[in-house]
């Protein structure tokens, strides 16, 4: 990593500012007694031939975010419950959620103590021709649904008739994975064209604008350590112990990368982090909804938004924030974002290809709009062949109003 951005950065901050073992009863013979201390001796012998097979065994190994460089600060991470939804690709949400609560009114206690359902049960329930489990050392208790169901990231899009826009991958994807969200209705690729290139790099110089504008402020409301962020920015070089050195390095940085073209290849380390995705949302002037995808496809949520800080001085400051969602509450939020026809902006992050990819909607996302914006779509949906519907919704709605 190239150390002198890092020096000239110092330089100009510091000029600048500051077993059940079974308990049998009874009695045994002797010559019962001596064949099992025998029968005992032997299997000790055996279980010892094993456990030292076992630590001998070296072919065993595990292995344990591949992605977007780390956040600036250590997030809390969010708690995820069990999901409430059928995991399916093809589910509805509304209809798998009544499935759900439906069988858990079905399903009863047996005297054993397990949660069954009747569906389930194949034969008779009063445990009078069965062999409890008990009865060999085991105790049963109560089942219980595991947390952290994960859903599968396309069951998050269904509702918005979302799928993937792959963008060139140089580094600089998450910029061109919003720009792909924000302007495209039907690519499901997009290329590094001249206009494409102009298009993006006006939305990073924004995104930049405003991290350069914030970021005094966020240091002061610790929302951002200038120091922990120059460490991850530059792992092999020490960062000043001065925090106000420290911001000046930090915003020397933020403006060299502002003017980096998006089409140029940039180190692992200068990817987009949550410090990038935050600002992307006050950027939007709305929640950037970002999909976490593992190699498995389960999604989690994260929400960026942005709020109001107090300075220590008493003034307001307004900047980017979010993380993590609770899995339970990220898909009630999205399932009222659908009954509503409000359609988020999605970002898709798969973290073993360390990529990010923007979401195309086709018509559906252009009907959403036209059906709140009257103005829009008798300008722009004319020749589409819901727009009548739309008109029509419209005027309803206008006349429910007037009454």
């Amino acid at each position: 990593m190239p150390r002198a951005p890092l020096e000239q950065a110092v330089t100009a901050g510091t000029e600048s500012c500051l077993s059940p073992g079974q308990a049998s009863d009874g009695c045994v013979t002797e010559e019962a007694a001596e064949a099992d201390i025998v029968m005992t001796s032997e299997a000790e012998s055996a279980q010892g031939t094993a456990d030292a097979d076992m630590l001998n065994d070296v072919d065993s190994e595990l292995s344990g975010y591949v992605g977007s460089s780390a956040p600036s600060h250590t997030q809390s991470p969010a708690p995820t419950p069990g999901s409430e939804y059928a995991y399916s690709l093809a589910s509805d949400t509304m209809a798998d959620l009544t499935t759900v609560e439906t069988n858990r009114q079905e399903s009863f206690q047996t005297e054993a103590g397990v949660t069954t359902s009747n569906d389930e049960v194949g034969g008779p329930t009063d445990g009078s021709n069965e062999t409890s489990l008990s009865q060999d050392g085991y105790i049963i208790e109560k089942v219980q649904q595991a947390p952290g169901m994960p859903q599968q990231w396309p069951v998050f899009l269904l509702p918005f008739r979302g799928a993937l826009t792959s963008v060139p991958a140089n580094g600089q994807c998450a910029y061109t994975a919003l720009y792909a969200t924000m302007s495209s209705s039907d690519e499901t690729k997009l290329l590094f064209t001249s206009e494409v290139v102009k298009g993006v790099n006006i939305v990073k110089r924004s995104v930049y604008t405003l991290m350069m504008a914030n970021l005094a402020n966020d240091v002061a409301c610790h929302v951002v350590d200038p120091c922990e962020e120059l460490r991850r920015l530059y792992p092999s070089q020490p960062p000043p112990t001065d925090v106000n050195v420290a911001t000046a390095a930090l915003y020397t940085h933020y403006a060299q990368e502002r003017i980096r073209t998006v089409n140029a290849p940039i180190p692992t380390a200068f990817w987009a982090g949550s410090e990038v995705l935050r600002t992307m949302a006050q950027y939007l002037r709305e929640p950037l909804f970002v999909l976490d995808v593992n190699n498995h496809n389960d999604a989690h949520l994260h929400r960026y938004y942005y709020k109001d800080y107090m300075l220590p001085n008493g003034d307001i400051h307004e900047t980017g924030c979010g993380g993590a969602m609770d899995d339970k509450q990220a898909k009630a939020m999205l399932e009222q974002y659908a009954r509503l026809h409000v359609m988020p902006v999605f970002m898709v992050l798969k973290r073993y290809e360390g990529h990010f990819y923007g979401v195309h909607h086709g018509e559906v996302s252009t009907k959403w709009q036209a059906e709140g914006d009257p103005d829009f779509a008798s300008t722009n949906c004319a020749s589409h062949d819901w727009y009548a519907e739309v008109v029509a919704q419209s005027v309803q709605s206008d006349q429910v109003g007037w009454y």
